[in-house]
């Protein structure tokens, strides 16, 4: 593990050197450099377990552990028409998932150029314009992603692309093209990905085209947000429509999205497809130096055929990443967390506190069962 953080370490310090080198030599007019950091110890009841356990009283025993994430951002012009982004995960126990490595790892990372105060140009691996304002606030703060974003999202949180964007006097508007690529997994979700383009009578190499249409509209402090996804030939798409409310003067924020993922089978039987829907709600306001906070996520999968009620697998006892506990999440979930952070020097130094609670529905040798969960959030974040 310690060679594993030299080499991270020193690959980061290589990137660093790199980009300012780079910058001096092309005459660059700006070079930013930052760090994202947290870390945060959680008391957690491990109420999902209940009944899952071997222990004489069956109850599962409550945990208290310690994560975190560190990123490097750079960011800065090339000339007086590109510019360049990217975002290095050091490290990553929180939100682990394929594109964000524990250990490690380009998440985004892409050049734009500027073809006319109007047109705009971006390639590279970049963020997917679908999830709304919670996919746009790249998970640094969040307290969880909703079980949509973090199972059944497309493409992940990050993919290679390339995107036109245009600035219009009413937003802007963004046509982002993919390569989209997935591999048979483990949840539901997945597998439904996999068969639309794996079969043995059509066999798409696991890989299509995705095109997805933003909308980003800015009136005053309203900002509403529409985003389309059609993949595979037209055997899925999805969709979501945000509502974005940021006021500087009472320091309220809000943001409201509602996404629904239209998922086909490989042999286009409507009785085999299923839809996700999913609404995240977040909202905040600065309070002096506080900052309270609320999260409420909810996640329901309707089946084409016959509806399952429940979620088909419990968590595994032992699993403790978001990646391992949320790909038992097929059917249902709903989440909450409330708290407070609290800013000792800006966002240099901003300590938290939260109580995040779970509730799913599972079907176990079928019956239906309902299980809750609590755990609790110390922890501090430094961005600069």
């Amino acid at each position: 593990m310690l060679k594993r953080i030299i080499g991270t370490s020193l690959v980061a310090a290589f990137l660093a050197m790199g980009a300012s080198a780079f910058a001096d030599h092309h005459e660059q007019k700006a070079f930013n450099a930052g760090t994202e950091l947290r870390g945060e110890f959680g008391y957690n009841f491990q109420g999902f377990l209940e009944g899952e356990t071997n222990d004489v009283n069956d109850e599962p025993t409550a945990q208290l552990g310690f994560t975190g994430i560190a990123k490097l951002v750079f960011s800065g012009n090339i000339g007086s028409k590109t510019k360049y982004f990217l975002r290095y995960s050091l490290y990553d126990g929180i939100y682990n998932t394929h594109d964000n490595p524990i250990w490690g790892g380009i998440e985004a990372a892409n050049i734009t150029y500027h073809m006319s105060n109007m047109i705009h140009v971006r390639a590279g691996n970049n963020y997917v314009n679908l999830g709304g304002f919670e996919q746009k606030a790249r998970q640094y703060d969040a307290m969880f992603l909703s079980t949509w974003l973090q199972n059944a999202a497309a493409l992940g949180l990050t993919t290679p692309s390339f995107d036109l964007l245009l600035n219009t006097g009413a937003g802007k508007v963004t046509l982002q093209l993919t390569n989209e690529k997935f591999t048979s997994g483990a949840t539901k979700a997945e597998q439904a990905r996999f068969a639309t383009r794996s079969n043995a009578n059509n066999d798409h190499s696991n890989s299509q085209i995705s095109a997805l249409l933003e909308w980003h509209g800015k009136f005053g402090a309203i900002q509403p947000l529409l985003q389309y996804q059609l993949t595979d030939l037209g055997k899925r798409h999805a969709f979501t429509a945000g509502l974005g409310f940021k006021d500087r003067n009472s320091g309220l924020n809000l943001a409201v999205d509602f996404s629904m993922d239209f998922l086909a089978d490989k042999n286009d039987n409507p009785e085999d497809g299923e839809t996700w829907m999913n609404v995240a709600i977040n909202a905040g306001m600065n309070v002096d130096r506080f900052m309270p906070f609320v999260k409420f996520a909810w996640t329901d999968v309707k089946q084409n055929g016959t509806d399952l009620e429940g979620n088909t697998t419990v968590p595994a006892i032992g699993a403790t990443t978001v990646s391992g506990i949320d790909a038992a999440f097929d059917d249902n979930k709903i989440e909450w967390a409330v708290g407070s952070h609290m800013r000792m020097d800006g966002n240099a130094f901003k300590p938290y506190i939260a109580i995040h609670g779970e509730h799913a529905k599972f079907t176990v040798a079928g019956e239906e069962e309902s299980k809750s969960n609590l755990d609790i959030k110390l922890g501090v974040m430094s961005k600069f």
